[in-house]
């Protein structure tokens, strides 16, 4: 089982177990029957903001791919990603949205991230932002913040996908 390294709101270290990194089980037909019977067109959509939308950073836990990878110099890294859960309220509702940041890459000496990246603009707007010099310090100051959100279409191996993109800090 994989262990996560996150940051609680006061900064502190917090290590737990991560069911979701790479391991499945088999499910049992009778525990989701009413999901079955769903039509294949009603499946889950990802809340679109038009506008720039109020939340607040819920969690922010940054996850590392299980096999590493060779870049182009053939230096062996790990692909990171850095996943955000942000609140919206909306009246009496609350609209959850999760979103990965990627582009981040963990080496034997640091680390690397693309300016162009969903991480590196992040990135570029933590230090904008907060003057935050460090990723620890990233992780940290991260935790619990106001934003504004916006969905956004990205593309990721040909594949469209749409994000709610940190825009700014509130």
């Amino acid at each position: 089982m994989a262990t996560l390294e996150t940051y609680n709101e006061n900064g502190s270290t917090v290590k737990e177990e991560n069911p979701e990194a790479n391991n499945f089980e088999e499910v049992d037909f009778d525990e989701i029957e009413d999901k079955l019977n769903g039509k294949m067109d009603d499946g889950f959509q990802k809340p679109i903001f038009q506008t720039n939308t109020n939340a607040i950073i819920e969690s922010a836990v940054l996850n590392r791919a299980v096999q590493p990878k060779k870049d182009s110099k053939d230096k062996e890294y790990y692909d990171m990603i850095l996943k955000i859960t942000t609140v919206v309220n909306q009246g009496k509702e609350e609209i959850v949205t999760t979103d990965n940041y990627g582009g981040l890459r963990e080496y034997d000496d640091g680390f690397w991230s693309g300016k162009k990246s969903a991480f590196g603009k992040l990135k570029q707007k933590m230090k904008d932002e907060f003057g935050v010099e460090t990723y620890r310090d990233l992780m940290r100051t991260i935790q619990g913040k106001e934003v504004k959100i916006k969905t956004e279409t990205t593309e990721y191996n040909g594949e469209k996908y749409q994000k709610n993109i940190i825009q700014s800090f509130r």
